[in-house]
């Protein structure tokens, strides 16, 4: 079996139902457009979490399973608007 169609058997056996069953499968996007969460999602969720959070990025790699730390960061990590204004906000 292609690891494509292991994700999608994953994906329709379990992920869904799973997410569909707690009420939190679809969801509307800022442009209005509705969507379905996918595991990605919570990746993106957790790795920018910690790090606004200023955690140990060594830990994230770890629990996330990467090897290089620019994975994390440059894949995952999506800073919340209210973060970077925050941010910002600290220049003098």
């Amino acid at each position: 079996m292609r690891a494509g169609s292991d994700y999608n058997g994953f994906l329709s056996a379990y992920w869904d139902k799973t997410l569909d069953d707690l009420g939190i499968l679809h969801y509307v996007r800022e442009n209005g457009e509705e969507s379905i969460h996918r595991p990605h999602d919570m990746r993106v969720t957790f790795a920018t979490r910690w790090a606004d959070q200023g955690l140990n990025e060594v830990y994230r790699q770890k629990i996330q399973g990467h090897s290089s730390g620019s994975v994390g960061i440059d894949v995952y990590t999506q800073p919340f608007i209210e973060s970077l204004v925050i941010e910002l906000n600290k220049l003098k």
